[in-house]
Formats: C-alpha cells, sequence, structure tokens
C-alpha cells in the first residue's frame, strides 16, 4: 500500500497536469470506480447509478459517479484508494457545484475508499460536514489492481431469495 500513495502536494507538475504517479492513482480509482457502479444494486440495494464522471458546467471539475435514492437525494462520490483529509476540499467542491446546478436541490458528499484515516473520520464528524464514508468491498481491490491492499477476499455471491408474497398468492 505504501507504494500507492501519492502526495497531494506532488501530484501535480504544473497546474493540470498530473505526475505519473497521480496519473497510476488516478487509474486504479477509475477501475474501483467502474468495479463498485458495476455492482452498485448489492452494494446500496435503494440507489441507483445515474452517471459516472459527472461534469459541472461552470468548470472541469468532476465527480467520480453520482447517484439518487428514492427520497430523491442525490449523491456525488468520490472514490480513493485510501482516504485522507486532502479528499474533504475535492467533495465539499463537488457538492457546492451540484447544490448551485441543481437549484439548491439536497446533495450529500460520499467518500468511498478501502480505509478512512482517523483524522479524516473527525473532521467531518466535528464539523458536521454530512459526508458519508463508504467502506469499498476488499474483493474490489483486484479490479484495481491494487498491490499489497491485504488478503485477496473472494467475492461472496449473492443468493437471490423468493419474493414471499408471491409465493403465497400461488
Amino acid at each position: 500500500m505504501q507504494d500507492m500513495q501519492v502526495s497531494q502536494k506532488s501530484s501535480t507538475s504544473k497546474l493540470g497536469e498530473l505526475s505519473p504517479e497521480a496519473q497510476r492513482l488516478y487509474a486504479h480509482e477509475c477501475r474501483i470506480r467502474n468495479a463498485f457502479a458495476s455492482n452498485f444494486r448489492e452494494q446500496r440495494p435503494l440507489e441507483r447509478v445515474l452517471s459516472c464522471e459527472t461534469r459541472y458546467t461552470a468548470t472541469a471539475l468532476r465527480a467520480d459517479l453520482r447517484s439518487v435514492d428514492r427520497t430523491g437525494l442525490l449523491r456525488e462520490w468520490e472514490f480513493k484508494i485510501q482516504a485522507d483529509h486532502y479528499v474533504l476540499g475535492q467533495i465539499l467542491t463537488y457538492v457546492a457545484y451540484a447544490r448551485q446546478e441543481m437549484r439548491f436541490r439536497p446533495v450529500r458528499g460520499v467518500i468511498a475508499s478501502f480505509s478512512f484515516t482517523d483524522d479524516l473520520r473527525m473532521a467531518i464528524e466535528v464539523m458536521n460536514l454530512n459526508i458519508e464514508l463508504v467502506t469499498v468491498p476488499q474483493w474490489m481491490s483486484s479490479a484495481g489492481r491494487i498491490p499489497n491492499l491485504g488478503a485477496n477476499v473472494p467475492k461472496i455471491p449473492s443468493i437471490p431469495q423468493l419474493d414471499k408474497t408471491a409465493q403465497l398468492k400461488k
């Protein structure tokens, strides 16, 4: 996991240009996001994915994923291999742009990662930021081709259950 961490301060050489390490990390994060999005119903059965790489009209910034739940609450997602306090600026900016573009409709930020630092958890709680932390299942690390993340946990299949009301009608 050590080689996967990239200092936020050294991730760009010039504004808008990612360093090779940051490009590699971004590619891993995209694969993780894609794996999560393709298994979204299993992970979040009461939500659905609206889009990936949601771009905001006022800027070139984009959230990794946008979802909506049954109450209509939008969620802007940011995926990280390991989330620390640096991600707060990203997710708060995405939520602000989304709220502005959606005429201040309720929007919640979500940080999805394999692990979260204690300082990130503390900042979200103490500042009451209304940001969800979602732990990405370990088995998805193979989708992102992430080395040294821990034990290789196999995906356990989800066994569908019969709708009992449909059985009673028969």
